[in-house]
C-alpha cells in the first residue's frame, strides 16, 4: 500500500467518524431555542398588585391559566373550542385550588371581532361551570376596594342592588 493510499484511507476513517460525532451531537441539542419569558406584561403586572392587596386572605392568584385547566368539557369535542384559550387572572382558593373569579384585564385590543368572540367562548364556558368572570378595563391605577366589591359583592338586602366597579363589563 502506498503512502498515499494509505492516507487517503486515513482520511475517509476521520472525515466519516466525524460526520457519524456531528450527528448524534445534533441530536442531543433541542432543535429551537427558547427564551424565559414574563408571564405578565407591565400593566397586567400592576392591575395583578392592586388585585391581590383586594383578596380575601384564604385565595389567591394565579394568572395566565389555560382555559381548560378550570373547566372540563363533558364531551372531548368541546375542547377544541377553548384548548388554546387562557383566562388572565384567576382567583382561586388556596386550601383546594378550587376557581372562585376569573378576570380577564381588557385593553382596546378587546375591541376587535376576534377578540370578542373569544371573550364570549370564555363568558360561556365559565358560566357552564359556575365560575364568574369579571372583564376589567385596563387603566393606569385600580381601586382595591372596587375589585373586592367584583369579587365578593355583598348578599343581596330586600331590593337593594350592588353596585359594581365601573371597570367592569358584562
Amino acid at each position: 500500500m502506498t503512502t498515499t493510499s494509505a492516507l487517503t484511507i486515513t482520511l475517509l476513517i476521520l472525515g466519516a467518524v466525524l460526520a457519524a460525532t456531528a450527528r448524534v451531537l445534533a441530536r442531543r441539542r433541542p432543535r429551537h431555542q427558547y427564551t424565559a419569558t414574563p408571564l405578565c406584561t407591565r400593566g397586567e403586572l400592576a392591575f395583578l398588585a392592586h388585585l391581590q392587596a383586594a383578596l380575601e386572605p384564604a385565595h389567591f392568584v394565579a394568572p395566565k391559566v389555560r382555559l381548560i385547566d378550570i373547566a372540563q368539557p363533558t364531551h372531548w369535542t368541546g375542547r377544541n373550542a377553548i384548548i388554546q384559550k387562557h383566562i388572565d387572572f384567576v382567583v382561586v382558593e388556596k386550601t383546594t385550588t378550587r376557581p372562585v373569579a376569573a378576570i380577564e384585564l381588557n385593553d382596546k385590543s378587546h375591541n376587535r371581532a376576534d377578540r370578542i368572540r373569544s371573550d364570549e367562548t370564555k363568558r360561556a364556558t365559565l358560566a357552564s361551570a359556575g365560575i364568574p368572570l369579571h372583564f376589567v378595563k385596563a387603566a393606569a391605577r385600580y381601586d382595591a376596594a372596587s375589585l373586592r366589591a367584583m369579587l365578593y359583592p355583598a348578599p343581596p338586602q330586600g331590593s337593594a342592588q350592588v353596585e359594581v366597579a365601573s371597570r367592569t363589563r358584562h
